[in-house]
């Protein structure tokens, strides 16, 4: 009986990564980082920034704001409900090029 045989496709290099703060991406405030990993190989992939709960009441607090002065609190409920099972239809609609069980190596990986 023959078996296939899967190539092993290299990652490419990812950037070191930020936190998203009200908009801006930057450093976490202590300049901490923290790996990840590829838990396949358990090969560091890069470096992400680790924040801090300072960094983590700043965005909080930024959230918030974002929030009162967006539209969404001055919607009524409806709209709101409306809004919200559109972009679930939207997500369904997409899932299935996202599912986990299927994925396989392609062949323009190959």
């Amino acid at each position: 009986m023959a078996t296939a045989t899967v190539p092993i496709v290299s990652r490419k290099k990812i950037a070191p990564g930020k936190i998203l703060i009200n908009g801006k991406w930057r450093d976490a405030r202590d300049g901490a980082t923290m790996n990840t990993t590829d838990p396949t190989t358990e090969e560091v992939i890069t470096n992400v920034a680790k924040d801090s709960q300072a960094d983590a009441d700043e965005a909080v607090e930024a959230a918030f704001n974002a929030f009162e002065e967006s539209l969404w609190p001055r919607m009524h409920l409806e709209q709101r409900a409306k809004l919200l099972f559109r972009i679930a239809d939207l997500l369904d609609d997409r899932a299935e090029d996202h599912r986990m069980d299927r994925i396989r190596p392609q062949p323009r990986c190959l």
